[in-house]
């Protein structure tokens, strides 16, 4: 419970190997203020605030307790022909993205375990951890000065940043620049699956 505001709210808490170096640390910081400020919205999962627990940097979140959509998929509660609720969560699914890329945010995670469901069965989009901010069309990586930003789907040592089964070709090459339609991308491939029950390519 966070009991100034009497919310419940779930805690978040990264790997060690994670955050073991100065740099890690700063930059896991770095990526939950840009999740704080996309604020609240209807479709996104709000992170609160940054607290230290436990040594680690941990992230207060909304507490989102109806499963994800991945649960979803695999009770089959949710597959074709129930076109109406594919829809809906599609639709919910491109506006808190719609919001999120309006204040120059990308996700680059979008897939099934990452979208959680409420209760009443709406979406909201969370695990903004690889989040990057775009200004005037181009990605900044808010790395600090020395540290050169990382503009591609991949780290300097051809690392893949995301989901390899949902990431957009982009992803996969080093110097490619990722945009908004990385995401929509990502959002065509969770489609897919909730019409034919499998991913594409598998």
């Amino acid at each position: 419970n966070h009991l100034e505001g009497a919310r419940k709210l779930a805690l978040k808490l990264p790997l060690p190997e994670a955050v073991d170096s100065a740099k890690k640390q700063d930059r896991f910081i770095r990526e939950a203020e840009a999740w704080i400020r996309l604020g609240v919205h209807p479709n996104i999962v709000r992170c609160w605030f940054v607290r230290r627990v436990s040594g680690l940097p941990g992230l207060f979140l909304d507490l989102i307790t109806g499963g994800s959509v991945e649960d979803k998929i695999k009770s089959r509660e949710i597959s074709a022909p129930n076109w109406e609720r594919i829809i809906q969560i599609v639709t919910e699914v491109a506006e808190g993205l719609s919001h999120a890329h309006g204040l120059g945010m990308i996700h680059r995670d979008i897939k099934p375990e990452n979208l959680l469901m409420t209760e009443r069965g709406s979406v909201r989009v969370t695990d903004f951890g690889l989040v990057k901010s775009v200004e005037h069309g181009h990605l900044r990586s808010g790395a600090p000065e020395g540290e050169a930003p990382s503009d591609a789907g991949t780290t300097g040592t051809g690392e893949f940043l995301g989901t390899p089964r949902y990431g957009a070709p982009e992803q996969w090459h080093k110097g490619m620049r990722i945009t908004p339609a990385t995401d929509i991308y990502a959002v065509g491939v969770v489609l897919y699956e909730l019409l034919t029950s499998r991913r594409p390519f598998d």
